[in-house]
């Protein structure tokens, strides 16, 4: 896999972009495609240039309806999150360090603690008591590409679920007590409501994307640890910003989080 790995670091560090992945480079398996994304994970590690960075987490993919149709996708995948490519609320960014700023409004959770293997497969109900608290969050996701349809649901996968990067906002300890499906979010642009979703967009509950990930990454010899961050998946439709935008989640009284780009 590590051809399909230098072929996606490529892309993403200003190479050659072909129409479509090449057929010889689609992995045939989410193994291979976790496999080649795992190495395209220390590839982006070793070339931060702002010091030592790290995996800091995971993101969940296509959890919502609006995903799955963009990527041709029957369920989640997920992705790392790396400290390099993470930001907290109401940084500014520069729009030329990224080929586009398409921005999703999620549910993010820090984990309290190891969550151990078992035969019994975790549940929104059983995951709770692992996690500490609930961070609103704006994932920036993109590509290179000509378009999305360019992926399908393992060169996704293998292109670390097309995550750019995370803005995270301040954690909060009140969220055990709300209801997350039913809470409101709301996308802002320059302060003007733009989109609206909730919770229930991602796979009914938020919960539902940690217990699956919790689930899943047994099966590729990874396991979620004390102090992992987890991101849902997109709460709204999908937001592709411009530079001199201010772009806003809000979560109601579980918080907001911003960010701002330029040129």
């Amino acid at each position: 896999m590590n051809k399909v790995a230098d072929f996606f670091f490529g892309i993403r560090t200003g190479g050659t972009v072909p129409d479509a992945v090449p057929d010889c480079l689609v992995p045939h398996s989410f193994a291979e495609a976790y496999q080649a994304q795992s190495i395209l994970v220390g590839q982006m590690l070793a070339a931060a240039d702002q010091g030592p960075a790290a995996a800091i987490g995971y993101k969940v993919a296509c959890t919502s309806s609006i995903a799955r149709r963009l990527f041709s996708a029957d369920g989640p995948v997920f992705g790392r999150l790396l400290s390099c490519s993470s930001w907290p609320d109401g940084t500014t960014l520069s729009a030329a360090g990224f080929p586009m700023l398409a921005l999703e409004p999620e549910f993010a959770f820090r984990m309290a603690k190891d969550v151990p293997e078992t035969a019994t497969p975790w549940t929104r109900g059983s995951i709770k008591s692992y996690i500490s608290v609930m961070l609103p969050a704006l994932e920036l996701v993109g590509h290179r590409f000509d378009g999305w349809s360019a992926y399908s649901d393992t060169t996704l996968t293998a292109d670390n679920a097309v995550n750019l990067g995370w803005i995270s906002g301040e954690s909060t300890n009140d969220w055990r007590a709300a209801d997350l499906a039913g809470q409101a979010v709301t996308l802002r642009v320059n302060g003007k409501r733009l989109l609206a979703g909730s919770g229930a967009n991602v796979m009914g509950h938020p919960l539902n994307a940690v217990a699956w990930l919790a689930n899943t990454l047994p099966e590729h010899g990874l396991g979620l640890r004390a102090g992992d961050l987890v991101t849902t998946g997109v709460c709204t439709d999908i937001y592709t910003s411009a530079p001199g935008e201010c772009v806003q989640a809000d979560f109601g009284e579980l918080g907001s989080v911003a960010v701002s780009f330029v040129e």
